[in-house]
Formats: C-alpha cells, sequence, structure tokens
C-alpha cells in the first residue's frame, strides 16, 4: 500500500505549479466577484482536489491497478484502501493550496486599502477574514470534496478514466461554484432566505451545519471505500 500511494503523490509532481496558478485565478476571480475569502477556500480546494486526482487516475491508465494484485503480494482490498487514503492525502495539499490562495488575496487587499486603493470593496475582502463562517466554510469545503471523492472512485475502479469519471469533478465544482455564487447574488439584495450560505453566516448555523455535514461525508467516504472493495474482491 505504501508504494501505491508512493506512486500516486509522484505523479502529481508534473501538476503542482498549474494548481498553484489556476488555485490562485480562482481566489482572484472569486474576490473581485463576491468580495468574500470564506468562499474562497473551500472552492479552491474542491477545484484543486479535482485535478489531482484526475492526474492521479489518468496515470493509472497505462498502470492498470488490477496488475498490482498479480505482480505484488497485495490485496484487492489493500488496493482500494491505498486509493483512498492517497485521495485524502490530495485533499489536505488542496486544503493547504486554498488557504494560501486566501492569505495571498487577503495579503494583497491588505496592501491596496493601507495604500487607499478599493475603497470598501477591499475593506470588505480584509474584513471577511474575520468572520466567524471561516474555519466552518473550510471544513465544508472538504466534505464536499470528500463526497465527491466517494462518488468518483467506484467509477474509476469499474470503468476507469472513462468520460463520466472525467466529467463529474468539473460538474461538481461548478455546481458548487454556481450555487455559492447565486446565494450570495440573493444575500447582496438582502433577502432573508434560508439557504446554505446564508445559513453559514450565521455562527450557530455555521456550527451545526459544519458538524452534520462532517460527520455525513466521513461515513459515506468511509461506506464508499467498504463496499467497493468488498465488490471487487468478489
Amino acid at each position: 500500500m505504501k508504494i501505491m500511494i508512493k506512486n500516486d503523490l509522484a505523479c502529481i509532481k508534473d501538476v503542482l505549479l498549474t494548481a498553484l496558478l489556476s488555485g490562485l485565478f480562482v481566489a482572484i476571480i472569486l474576490c473581485l466577484s463576491l468580495g468574500n475569502v470564506a468562499i474562497v477556500v473551500p472552492v479552491v480546494t474542491i477545484a484543486v482536489t479535482s485535478a489531482f486526482i484526475l492526474r492521479v487516475l489518468a496515470v493509472d491508465e497505462h498502470r492498470d491497478w488490477k496488475h498490482c494484485c498479480e505482480n505484488f503480494e497485495v490485496t484487492v482490498k489493500q488496493i482500494v484502501v491505498a486509493r483512498y487514503l492517497t485521495c485524502l492525502i490530495l485533499l489536505a495539499f488542496s486544503l493547504i493550496v486554498s488557504v494560501l490562495m486566501a492569505a495571498i488575496c487577503t495579503g494583497v487587499c491588505t496592501l491596496l486599502a493601507n495604500v487607499g486603493i478599493g475603497g470598501t470593496f477591499v475593506g470588505k475582502i480584509v474584513g471577511s477574514v474575520q468572520d466567524p463562517t471561516l474555519l466552518p466554510s473550510a471544513l465544508c469545503g472538504c466534505a464536499l470534496a470528500l463526497v465527491m471523492i466517494a462518488c468518483i472512485m467506484p467509477l474509476a475502479f469499474k470503468q476507469g478514466l472513462s468520460a463520466p469519471v472525467r466529467v463529474l469533478p468539473v460538474i461538481f465544482s461548478l455546481l458548487v461554484l454556481l450555487y455559492v455564487i447565486f446565494s450570495q447574488g440573493i444575500m447582496a439584495m438582502g433577502v432573508q432566505t434560508s439557504t446554505f450560505t446564508y445559513w453559514m453566516q450565521k455562527q450557530s448555523g455555521a456550527e451545526m451545519i459544519t458538524f452534520v455535514i462532517a460527520i455525513v461525508s466521513l461515513l459515506v467516504y468511509v461506506i464508499s471505500c467498504t463496499a467497493l472493495s468488498r465488490r471487487l474482491a468478489h
């Protein structure tokens, strides 16, 4: 399992720069369009995680994971668990990237505010860092990424890097982004709603939804891993 995880992590080296640049691009667009750093972290986390996982699956097309069982003393369960552990590591790294992108945007906006550029808009972005929903927002981004991975892995092991596997992360990321933008737009008009984003901006709602989503997403992830390993073993 350790060898498989090391090989998975090694194959993302050549896409690190691309992931960093694309993450920064998404972060800038979100800050300019929504004026909220809290939104940057979950969206960038999901986007970067998707890019890493697709890269790992693309390389795996040439290796053929089934041959690992034939050539090495490993079971199907170990192969599946190793891939899910790899995804967890990639998710953690994606979270670090997203926090770094948010920090860069905040630093630039702080600098602009200090020299009198940007006015209240830049001040709003800097102020959003103090929002109590920043941490819950990051955790919910990770939870959504876990659910995405739990949906992708069974398809990847069954069909390889087929069209659904390639498209699913992109669709998932776009849906999350569109929902966030739509919810922010409603809130900007002063409409009181019970949407996810509105609730997340309330401290009690942020704490509750973070706890619920975290537990549910972890259960979905574990169930996906367990069910896939058992199905492939037969």
